[in-house]
């Protein structure tokens, strides 16, 4: 361009993406499976409130139950093993005692053999006692594990969302819901599967409420790792800063709208203009 061309128009600033949200009350975590296998129910659904250690989901545990009847069978037959071995060993000492004392009528190798006898039913006792130890102990392994397949409510709260269907294949430590309690406040909003790989823990969102009118900056802390089924859609969580002293309360439940934008520009409101 020569001299005296017009300068070039300036750039016109980035649109913000706006989405529109609801502020939730709480503390909110994934809850997860401890153990893995197929899911086999999921017990509540999205919105439902629940209480601190009620039944969320169970993971498929006829296998553990099958185990858990059969260890039980073994744990009985081993019970009966030790009290008939414990008393094969009283039978044992009394006669070995009874020819010690009749040492006139009974020969050394007479009462050895009895000695013989009364050591081995004591080797014999030992023997089933540790089956019966290891029956026991493999009970409560079992046991364990059949109470690790039931995934419980960790605290008292409202289900936020729900990440997996029964059927589903569970790794151990992976959400299959989302949960929130009470106390701090977090703004829950959807966004496409393509507008979430731009967004991530840590990232600065604007949130602007109307009833009552504010705008507070707040921060993402979390956004869903699996894509919501029925709205094909994915939902993040922006925590909102502590209320300054004196500021009206913003009500769980009121709607929110949330901006965002990249590359470290102001954050921009989603009602201008």
């Amino acid at each position: 361009a020569g001299a005296g061309a017009p300068p070039a128009p300036a750039a016109a600033p980035a649109a913000p993406e706006c989405f529109l949200g609801v502020v939730v009350t709480g503390e909110a975590v994934d809850v997860a499976a401890q153990g893995e296998g197929l899911l086999e129910e999921v017990l509540v659904e999205v919105g439902d409130r629940v209480e601190r250690g009620q039944p969320l989901a169970r993971l498929d545990a006829e296998n553990l139950r099958h185990q858990l009847a059969i260890e039980r069978a073994n744990l009985s037959t081993a019970d009966a093993g030790r009290r008939r071995m414990a008393l094969e060993l009283e039978r044992a000492e009394m006669e070995y005692q009874r020819r010690l004392g009749l040492e006139d009528i009974f020969s050394s190798a007479e009462t050895d053999a009895a000695r013989f006898d009364r050591d081995a039913a004591r080797l014999q006792l030992e023997a089933a006692e540790a089956d019966y130890a290891r029956a026991a102990a493999r009970i409560e392994q079992l046991t364990a594990a059949l109470e690790r397949s039931v995934v419980r409510a960790p605290f008292a709260g409202r289900v936020a969302l729900r990440y997996l269907d029964a059927g589903a294949t569970v790794a151990s430590g992976r959400p299959i819901l989302r949960l929130i309690g009470g106390g701090t406040q977090l703004t829950r909003f959807a966004v496409s599967p393509a507008q979430a790989g731009a967004l991530r823990p840590g990232l600065p969102v604007r949130v602007e409420v109307e009833t009552p009118r504010l705008s507070l900056e707040g921060v993402i802390d979390n956004v869903a790792p699996e894509i919501d089924a029925a709205s094909q859609m994915v939902f993040v969580e922006a925590r909102l800063p502590e209320p300054a002293a004196g500021a009206p309360p913003i009500n769980s439940g009121a709607v929110a709208r949330v901006s965002t934008l990249r590359d470290g520009a102001p954050l921009p409101s989603c009602l201008d203009g």
